[in-house]
């Protein structure tokens, strides 16, 4: 729970000339991933604890931040995971103009640390106020369940999501060291955000005084973490951390890397001169029907089929296909990959269909096979794409179909026997989508 010691985040000079309060470009709610952290990184990982993004237990998507310890040294067992940025970039981010504060956690069953111990959250705050004994310092107010629910501490509960609402909670105080002031935990475990701005908390006899905390506070920092001197084995998880000041948030879903990655298999770019019809000649199909324009690809309102015609044409039972979905017709039902074409004259001797319908925003997987009357409907997603979204597939041995958006599982069809263990063609099919533009189509043979 107490926090004994933190690593020294360098906040050397502060403010050396303190910048009027200007306007600040809101910072969009995001995605967090490992290859795109936007700024969230590990910190304080000791030797008997790890942090990851995982998906072990997903809760906004495919993943979420997983925490474990194993304490095998005391006070050893620790993890942090956070985002900072540079006070005076954000000067609307104060301590009082925060309007949302909130984060989800998860606490394991299997874990046999003290049962009120959870994943806690912290801010970064600065003293910006030039005439305060502490201007330059910095501190964390860190709140976590033990300080927040009745005496005594009652059990965290486990194997559920908690959602946390901890703008009017309770936040104790720690104050690292190596800034030419007392350093430590400042012991006073009932008191708010608002009374450490418009009050004057003390700590315990011996504690550091804290550092000056008024309206003019800056945040400059979220983390959240578990351990240190917690003892025995935790395992937990944690998400969608948000801070809100008005229209300006700083929101963390944290997911894994994509699973199937367009870039990866990228078979035309459209990248060339403007064409009144036709895609080149790497294209077969009804493919005067499409044009080039503005280097991607524009379907006219009867577009048909087009296939992928440079070698080797024809892949594999483990396959894949994808396209950016630059812009979207929102009358469109048809922005459509095709898989495991049979044929690139006739659709009735086999073709699997992945379609976005802008009108009902979802995914639609159909199939057609000989003997079959008519298409037959394999899965519908509810989704929303958005422009520059991409929609990708794989069709795979065992007759599956797996639906990705941004390279991110969002549904599996089962289709038929007639699919499994069979090759064929790729391409796609805008049909009456001439509001719609495409670009990046990719595709080839596979992993499952």
């Amino acid at each position: 729970m107490r926090q004994r010691s933190l690593f020294v985040r360098a906040l050397l000079t502060l403010i050396a000339g303190w910048i009027a309060l200007g306007f600040v470009t809101p910072a969009a709610a995001v995605v967090v991933t490992p290859t795109t952290p936007d700024g969230w990184a590990p910190a304080n990982v000791r030797t008997n604890a790890t942090v990851a993004i995982t998906t072990a237990q997903p809760r906004s998507g495919t993943g979420s931040l997983e925490f474990t310890t194993n304490t095998i040294t005391p006070g050893q067992d620790k993890a942090d995971f956070e985002k900072t940025w540079v006070p005076t970039d954000f000067p609307a981010r104060t301590l009082s103009g925060l309007t949302a504060l909130s984060y989800e956690y998860y606490r394991d069953s299997s874990s046999t640390t003290l049962a009120h111990l959870a994943p806690v959250l912290r801010l970064y705050v600065a003293d910006v106020t030039p005439t305060s004994p502490t201007f330059g310092k910095y501190a964390l107010l860190i709140w976590e369940p033990a300080y927040n629910g009745t005496t005594p501490t009652p059990p965290v509960p486990t194997d559920q999501w908690i959602t946390q609402d901890i703008l009017n909670g309770k936040f104790w105080m720690f104050v690292p060291s190596g800034q030419s002031i007392p350093s430590g935990v400042v012991q006073n475990y009932n008191v708010t955000l608002n009374d450490w701005i418009t009050g004057s908390p003390v700590g315990q006899p011996g504690d550091p005084a804290p550092i000056n905390i008024d309206a003019n506070t800056l945040v400059f920092g979220i983390n959240v973490g578990v351990g240190s001197g917690w003892g025995a084995t935790f395992r937990g998880f944690v998400d969608n951390v948000t801070a809100r000041w008005s229209n300006d948030e700083v929101h963390a879903n944290f997911e894994p890397d994509p699973a199937f990655r367009c870039a990866d298999i990228l078979l035309d770019d459209f990248n060339r001169a403007n064409t009144t019809k036709g895609l080149g000649r790497n294209w077969t199909g009804a493919t005067n029907t499409y044009r080039i324009a503005g280097n991607q690809a524009q379907p006219f309102t009867t577009a048909g089929t087009i296939f992928w015609n440079a070698q080797p044409r024809v892949f594999g039972a483990d396959q894949a296909a994808c396209v950016t979905l630059a812009q979207i017709d929102p009358n469109g039902k048809h922005h459509t990959l095709i898989l495991k074409a049979q044929s690139v004259t006739n659709y009735t001797r086999g073709m699997i269909l992945v379609s976005y319908d802008a009108t009902s925003q979802q995914v639609i997987v159909e199939t057609v096979e000989p003997g079959q009357s008519g298409w037959m409907t394999r899965l519908n997603v509810p989704v929303v794409f958005n422009h520059g979204d991409v929609l990708g597939a794989q069709a795979l041995a065992d007759g599956s179909v797996k639906v990705y958006r941004n390279g991110v599982q969002i549904g599996t069809a089962t289709t038929s026997p007639f699919f499994v263990n069979r090759g064929g063609r790729i391409g796609v099919w805008f049909h009456q989508t001439s509001g719609a533009l495409f670009d990046d189509f990719g595709g080839g043979n596979t992993t499952p």
